[in-house]
């Protein structure tokens, strides 16, 4: 029996179905909702987390603000960037109906996990020190940083494999299964945080190790659980050692997306460090206002992520399986969605900046300023939903270069244009602002053009189909 005519389960063939076959918008919606749970989830206990650590002290504050920069980068290039390649590449492999090409993606995505991770721990053990001292940390600030760090990242390939494997749970369709294991670890963390950091009856107050150890501990149990449920008879796929056969095209098939999905989040955290780089020239007034405006980001990230999973699963699947109209239909009707909501967020923090910023601060020249970036940005908040949804897209049919050259493009406008009219023309931080909003726009309008006027089908052909035959 061929792959492509292996039985699938029930289930596998139910989704297969309701994502080739359903109604588009009640199949984003039900892919998208358990990832924005436990995206809502996630955030609230990280956030609870960093006001733990803040009990400590500004100290140990300041050094968990030095490591966040690193364990953010990391999280988005296993996520979005190489998880979301995993994603695709399952999808797709499942869309064309190939359960042994599906086994054989999700082993060889879960090596590529500890390979990254590794390289993570190698790469921020040596030289954390110097990182962090870059950043503006010394002395005490510095020790509580490497406290925090070197605990985090000898456990990178846990928290890679965590990841990745929930990625391949994406691509598979087990959105919900995913989302209950997150909640359940979660709520582990939620008391184990506390415990670990200042000590309750045997267990001595371990500091910022104690955070980074139940940080830890979550990762661990989501990997138990994880593997359990792969493991089960009744799963989508079983995951078995003995089925593992290294395939130097399936590492290429995974490496070849991952790679350039994973550059694309360096790019965007270097764009975001030069902007605050820049931003931080104009005085603490100025940085304290844009930071406290840019947290805007962090209400519609949530949101962003679980369409755009939603999105690279849906339009994978239908380009694996040859249905290359639907994933257009699927891709317009995901990107709409989310330069609606994006726009409507930014239009009504433009309109009453004040009601945000004013929630960080009672400074009136914090307030000034974060309204000033409101009130610039706002109304190209569209931008962001848009070119990220399409980026996930760009995932799903494994058309790359158009994100990644919007992207390039908007990290030179803020790298040279941006630097040049701060420190060259002496601009204000106003004229900084509209040239941020100008390369959001440009890098929009590339991915939008590149990416609709392409021609999917060669790609549903020659990376779908063909592996499914």
């Amino acid at each position: 029996m061929s792959a492509s005519t292996a039985p699938r389960s029930p289930a596998a063939e139910l989704h297969r179905l309701r994502l080739l076959e359903g109604p588009i918008l009640s199949t984003l919606i039900t892919m998208a909702w358990p990832t924005f749970v436990q995206m809502i989830m996630f955030s609230f206990v990280v956030l609870l987390e960093v006001w733990f650590i803040g009990k400590l002290g500004v100290v140990s504050l300041a050094g968990a603000s030095l490591v966040s920069p690193a364990v953010f980068l990391m999280q988005a290039m296993a996520g979005g960037g190489m998880g979301g390649a995993v994603t695709a590449t399952i999808a797709k492999a499942a869309g064309g109906g190939n359960k042994e090409k599906v086994q054989s993606l999700a082993w060889h995505a879960i090596l590529v996990s500890l390979a990254c991770g590794l390289m993570f721990s190698v790469v921020m053990v040596a030289c954390g020190p110097w990182f962090y001292h870059l950043l503006g940390g010394s002395g005490d600030v510095l020790n509580a940083a490497l406290q925090y760090s070197d605990v985090m990242f000898i456990a990178a390939p846990l928290m890679w494999l965590v990841i990745i494997l929930s990625a391949i749970l994406r691509g598979l369709g087990v959105v919900k299964v995913q989302a209950v294991i997150t909640i359940g670890t979660s709520l582990l963390l939620l008391p184990l945080s506390p415990i670990l950091i200042f000590g309750f009856g045997l267990v001595p107050a371990l500091g910022m190790r104690g955070a980074a150890i139940a940080v830890i501990c979550y990762y661990a149990l989501a990997a138990v659980m994880y593997f359990r449920y792969l493991s089960k008879e009744n799963s989508v796929i079983k995951l078995r050692l003995q089925s593992l056969v290294l395939s130097r095209k399936d590492f290429a098939s995974i490496l070849k997306l991952g790679s350039v999905s994973s550059l694309l989040a360096v790019q965007s955290h270097v764009t975001t460090l030069i902007i605050t780089g820049l931003v931080g020239g104009f005085g603490t007034m100025v940085l304290a206002g844009f930071g406290a405006a840019a947290r805007l980001q962090q209400v519609i990230d949530p949101f962003l992520f679980s369409v755009g999973t939603a999105t690279v699963m849906t339009v994978a699947t239908c380009v694996g399986a040859g249905h290359v109209e639907r994933a257009r239909k699927v891709a317009m009707a995901a990107a709409l969605a989310a330069t609606v909501f994006c726009g409507l967020v930014g239009g009504l923090a433009a309109l009453f900046p004040h009601l945000w910023v004013g929630q960080f601060s009672q400074e009136s020249e914090v307030i000034a300023a974060g309204s000033l970036y409101l009130r610039i940005m706002g109304p190209f908040y569209w931008c962001i939903g848009l070119g990220l949804i399409l980026y996930y897209c760009s995932q799903g049919i494994g058309l790359m270069r158009w994100s990644y050259a919007g992207s390039l493009l908007r990290l030179a406008i803020v790298s040279i244009i941006g630097t040049a009219t701060v420190h060259a023309f002496h601009a204000d931080i106003a004229s900084l602002y509209w040239i941020m909003a100008s390369g959001m726009v440009v890098s929009c309008a590339v991915t939008v053009l590149g990416i609709m006027c392409s021609d999917w089908k060669p790609l549903a052909i020659t990376r779908g189909l063909k592996g499914a035959t």
